[in-house]
């Protein structure tokens, strides 16, 4: 028993650290979107690019980050790539 308890233990850990990391892009996400409505599109960015690291899989994100590149006027490439992934992920 203890065998399989020390087996699954690093399993148990990162599933953990998983649903910390999704919460915390989710919140920095969060924070992103209010950094843009005060137009502090540098530090949005900065929150959005972090949100995406702890959870790449994080949409609402990516969305932002295009959004973000839109404003800043970016190339359209980036822009296109970022909403083309937001929109695999989240159809």
């Amino acid at each position: 028993m203890k065998l399989i308890q020390v087996l699954l233990l690093p399993f148990i850990l990162t599933a953990c650290n998983l649903k910390q990391d999704r919460k915390e892009s989710t919140r920095l996400n969060n924070q992103a979107k209010i950094l843009i409505e005060e137009n502090k599109l540098e530090d949005a960015l900065i929150a959005v690019e972090r949100s995406i690291q702890l959870d790449p899989r994080n949409y609402a994100a990516i969305n932002n980050r295009a959004y973000i590149n839109i404003q800043k006027g970016k190339p359209s490439a980036e822009i296109f790539n970022d909403y083309y992934k937001a929109l695999s992920i989240k159809p």
